[in-house]
């Protein structure tokens, strides 16, 4: 029976992972927000699942947690008048957050089978979800940035599985090739930064074992990163001139051409310009006090949702010390399992989802609610120094 949960667990948290982009094509049929309830409905079908498979075993540190969350959750919004903006946020956090959080805290989760389960998925959803991706951008169903939120996905386990699992098969290349063209074409800029980042540690920093391979892979990313960093204008411009040739538009290239031109960054970056400011203005306001959900929502009358940079975001919600306090926490825990880790899978899952959510959360996603940032802290949340990882499954000492 356990290792049918550890597999059933597992698969649980790569299908978590994927499923907001799972529900984009549901755009050419549903509104925005009725999408959303049915993504809070899928994730609170999957909670109870989850719960029924692990036969309803709650670690009592996990009930604790969700006590103190309420508690705050409750005080924010006994002490704001914006409630039609919190409250919603409010269940969507517990929602969201439970999944990953009871599922790696349950200690039934194999983080090889995690690579290998999302490795599967991304070359499955490649041949037969890309397609539909491109004709529904194509026509403008879906936007740019959720086009990102998948091929990202896909890109950083095909590269990470073709370099550190030195899996080099044709179709594997193939597909990586596609979705990072999805990506680079179509895609966001700061998602593409992200998975070219995510790309470089796992050539510096995820190959370490292998000594030889590494110093041939860093040596020869080195030498394409001085020749791309010193001729980048001439490049763009090459590519700009071979999408025009065939009629291909591209936001990503255009923009990114025009910023090494030399745009500013109001030009070309979204209107979040104008959020900063305000973001900042309210911090100081507030004495490096808690402020809680929703305020730049309320600020901005319904038309940002958060502050698009994950610590004014932090500060405004948490306040100064509270914010110091989970920065120093997170370092902890980060050390511990950059000591202690006895799987190399384990913390190679954790670097692939915490490096690509800190390039995103530095110019956009909401920190609370992103299933990135929300695995990346129950590893955080579970790991100790007293932590053992056995040969086929995690077991993390509460």
């Amino acid at each position: 029976m356990g290792k049918i949960n550890t597999k059933m667990n597992t698969k649980l948290i790569v299908f978590y992972l994927f499923l907001h982009s799972l529900l984009m094509p549901l755009n050419y049929f549903f509104s925005e927000s009725a999408i959303s309830n049915i993504e809070i409905i899928i994730l609170l079908l999957l909670s109870c699942f989850a719960l029924i498979i692990n036969q309803f075993n709650i670690p009592k540190k996990l009930i604790i947690f969700y006590i103190v969350v309420m508690l705050f959750l409750l005080i924010n919004l006994f002490l704001i008048n914006y409630k039609n903006y919190v409250a919603p946020l409010a269940l969507r956090i517990i929602i969201n957050s439970f999944l990953p959080l009871y599922l790696i805290g349950v200690k039934e989760i194999d983080f090889d089978l995690i690579l290998y389960y999302w490795y599967r998925f991304s070359i499955f959803t490649s041949i037969f979800y890309l397609p539909i991706l491109f004709l529904f951008r194509e026509h403008k169903v879906i936007s740019y940035y959720e086009v990102a939120q998948f091929v990202h996905l896909n890109c950083i386990i095909l590269f990470y599985w073709i370099l550190v699992n030195n899996k080099k098969n044709i179709f594997t290349i193939l597909f990586l090739v596609l979705n990072f063209l999805m990506m680079f074409l179509q895609g966001s800029r700061m998602m593409l930064i992200a998975t070219i980042f995510t790309f470089l540690v796992t050539i510096y920093f995820l190959t370490q074992n292998k000594k030889s391979k590494q110093f041939i892979y860093s040596t020869a990313t080195t030498i394409i990163l001085f020749f791309t960093f010193f001729n980048l204008e001439n490049i763009l411009l090459l590519i700009s001139n071979v999408l025009f040739k065939y009629d291909i538009q591209s936001r990503n290239v255009t923009l990114l051409l025009e910023y090494v031109q030399g745009a500013s960054f109001s030009e070309i970056g979204s209107g979040r310009d104008a959020i900063y400011p305000l973001a900042i203005d309210s911090i100081k306001k507030s004495n490096g006090l808690p402020q809680g959900l929703g305020v730049i929502r309320n600020l901005t009358h319904g038309y940002y949702f958060h502050a698009h940079n994950f610590f004014l975001e932090m500060l405004i919600t948490f306040g100064l010390f509270l914010t110091i306090l989970f920065l120093f926490w997170g370092a902890y825990k980060f050390f511990i399992l950059l000591k202690n880790y006895k799987k190399k899978s384990m913390f190679n899952f954790f670097v692939l989802m915490a490096i690509p959510y800190f390039i995103r959360s530095l110019v956009g996603t909401y920190f609370l609610t992103d299933s990135y940032f929300l695995v990346v802290f129950s590893i955080l949340f579970w790991i100790k120094k007293t932590e053992r990882v056995n040969e086929n499954n995690i077991d993390i000492i509460l």
